[in-house]
């Protein structure tokens, strides 16, 4: 919540997600709390309940709207980053690629959410590579890399030049370029 109340929040979510269940399971609404809920799971460091509302809502998005639509990949990409935030990288980069792929296709290079995505990707091909579980030794994992740094490369000067660069996402950036080169 933007005050910091965030089991006042979840309280709240979770009674807004009761009368729109009885609206309809598999409504537009329904996956608004459910990925509601999620962030503020996710703040509140419940992320094993973040990533069920997100696989909930991601169905619910899939049924209504199918898996090429901007609505799915912004709930897959929010998915795939909380995966990658529990240290599950692997299942991470598929759900992170898609969503970028779906991004590209529908918002256009440039715009904030491709670049949010691709810094998303960028960190778990990085983490694939060089993280503490590292799986992808050898050529793949210097293609993964390069990959990495050429997504970070990319998406830096986006990051820098926003209208209100956000700080975390630029030093994520950096990061990510620095470990891959």
């Amino acid at each position: 919540s933007a005050r910091g109340d965030l089991a006042g929040a979840e309280g709240l979510l979770l009674e807004s997600l009761a009368i729109r269940r009885k609206i309809g399971q598999n409504h537009p609404d329904t996956a608004r709390s459910l990925t509601s809920l999620a962030v503020v799971a996710g703040k509140g460091e419940k992320v094993a309940d973040a990533e069920n509302y997100l696989r909930e809502a991601l169905e619910i998005q899939r049924s209504l709207v199918g898996d090429d639509h901007p609505e799915f990949a912004r709930v897959l990409g929010g998915l795939g980053v909380i995966l990658l935030g529990r240290g599950n990288a692997m299942e991470a980069e598929p759900m992170l690629r898609e969503a970028l792929s779906l991004r590209r296709k529908h918002h256009g290079p440039g715009d904030p959410r491709t670049v949010s995505g691709e810094v998303e990707l960028a960190w778990a091909l990085s983490e694939i590579v060089l993280g503490p579980d590292a799986r992808a030794p050898g050529p793949n994992g210097a293609t993964l890399a390069a990959e990495a740094e050429s997504l970070a490369r990319g998406a830096l000067p986006a990051l820098i030049a926003a209208d209100a660069p956000d700080p975390t996402r630029v030093a994520l950036g950096r990061s990510i370029l620095g470990l891959s080169i």
